[in-house]
């Protein structure tokens, strides 16, 4: 997706996307673009890739251990 407009509130980089789901670094992540679980979107001029917040919240989560 490539807008002119980049709304703040529902996207977000990769380490914004790192700490909110508890990785310890941006390879977790990479990987789950690269397995299609996550989409990334760029906007305007700029090349950085940014996410979805709203994909990244709705990935499933891990079960926390016993």
């Amino acid at each position: 997706m490539n807008n002119s407009s980049c709304p703040k509130d529902k996207y977000i980089s990769r380490r914004e996307a790192t700490f909110i789901l508890g990785f310890k670094n941006t390879r977790s992540i990479s990987e789950l673009i690269k397995q299609g679980y996550l989409k990334t979107y760029t906007f305007g001029e700029g090349t950085r890739e940014l996410l979805s917040k709203k994909e990244v919240l709705n990935l499933p989560q891990k079960d926390p251990p016993v």
